[in-house]
């Protein structure tokens, strides 16, 4: 999804909106081999734009000079660090705290807390989603008449009010599912009822 969204994918059908190309978009790949494509801008940047990052990343002045030699957690930051500075209208982190230390974790979620524009993450990490995700996309399975459909829903709030707002449409769908089933045991028992009356008059 996250590709399609940058436009590095294309979908089979149907379009992507809006459309990527009217969007200044930043993705931040999991695997820290790839060195940012604007790497050299941003080790000559020093607005004060990318001087706040630099900071609140904890990244020195000659880490983009030598990123081959950076370790993993210096080189997650400097990843993100590169895709913030771009001052992008949509930043897609796919998966950043893979194989960092806690000191990392917490300086992307600052940056992540910072950031002005729309922000989509991609992450197992539930102290990060729920540290800077305002709002969350959920993939849900719906029982319909058809079957099982795969269904996705914006829910408004950190992690832990998003969990509380399946409980409680669990809570309401399990309410909902008693209830028929009640109605259904008392439309059976009427049925016989109204059987055992027909049989009675009917004997001879």
């Amino acid at each position: 999804m996250a590709l399609l969204v940058c436009g590095y994918l294309s979908p089979n059908q149907g379009r992507t909106s809006p459309k990527p190309s009217s969007l200044v978009c930043e993705y931040c790949p999991p695997n820290i081999a790839e060195q940012p494509h604007n790497l050299d801008d941003f080790a000559n940047d020093w607005s004060q734009r990318a001087v706040a990052i630099r900071r609140i990343l904890g990244i020195t002045d000659d880490w983009a000079y030598r990123y081959p030699t950076l370790s993993g957690g210096e080189a997650k930051r400097t990843q993100v660090t590169c895709s913030l500075s771009r001052e992008p209208d949509l930043l897609v982190l796919d998966e950043p705290t893979n194989h960092v230390d806690a000191a990392t974790r917490t300086r992307i979620g600052q940056a992540m807390d910072s950031f002005a524009g729309i922000g989509l993450l991609i992450s197992h990490d539930r102290a990060l989603i729920e540290a800077s995700c305002p709002r969350s996309l959920v993939f849900r399975k719906r029982h319909t008449q058809a079957g099982n459909v795969l269904t996705l829903i914006q829910f408004k709030g950190r992690l832990a009010q998003i969990e509380e707002q399946e409980k409680a449409e669990d809570r309401h769908a399990q309410e909902e599912l008693d209830g028929s089933r009640r109605e259904l045991d008392r439309l059976m028992q009427f049925k016989a009822a109204c059987f055992q009356k027909i049989q009675h008059v009917d004997a001879p």
